[in-house]
């Protein structure tokens, strides 16, 4: 957490930014495509479910403390940036060039969710921002929903209480935080 009052102060509102993979509901496609590559979608997958956590756990501290601070996700969908390219083999990136002209949307489109989470008034903490399109790859900001993994609050509290011991680092957010 940070100072700056925008975060900080009455009323602010972290964002936490997410991947459009902790939010889709169906993996089968990127799993196997990061079978392909040798990676532990398992592991994977667990780390996206575990960003999620921590910002719920995050606001659950936040109101139990009685701030006026939400913390809140977005995850941009399916945005056209350098992310898809960067360092990937050349046939990667031919295919990626490829897919991001047909699935994705602008990286302008992807960064309103994130917006959206951070000004909406109306946003209760823990709600969590993606596109309205299908599949939440591509659209305008909505309220959408993380999965279930990502919403269990005891593992999300020992996250937390773990990232702290790990990092030596203490958030302050009163002594009810601590209840």
């Amino acid at each position: 957490m940070t100072n700056d009052s925008s975060v900080s102060g009455p009323g602010g509102r972290p964002v936490g930014e997410l991947s459009y993979t902790e939010a889709s509901r169906e993996l089968d496609e990127i799993v196997a495509f990061f079978e392909q590559r040798e990676v532990d979608v398992d592991q994977l997958v667990s780390r996206l479910e575990r960003a999620t956590a921590i910002v719920d756990e995050l606001d659950r501290r936040l109101r139990a403390s009685d701030s006026t601070v939400k913390s809140l996700a977005a995850h941009p969908g399916y945005a056209a940036t350098n992310l898809q390219s960067a360092a990937a083999p050349a046939a990667d990136r031919i295919v990626m060039r490829f897919t991001n002209l047909i699935m994705a949307q602008s990286a302008d489109m992807g960064a309103l969710p994130t917006l959206y989470a951070a000004t909406e008034p109306g946003l209760e903490g823990g709600t969590y921002i993606g596109p309205d399109g299908i599949g939440e790859f591509r659209g305008h900001p909505r309220i959408v929903s993380p999965s279930g993994a990502a919403r269990d609050a005891e593992e999300a509290a020992r996250l937390w209480d773990r990232a702290e011991e790990l990092t030596d680092v203490r958030f302050d957010l009163g002594a009810a935080a601590a209840a």
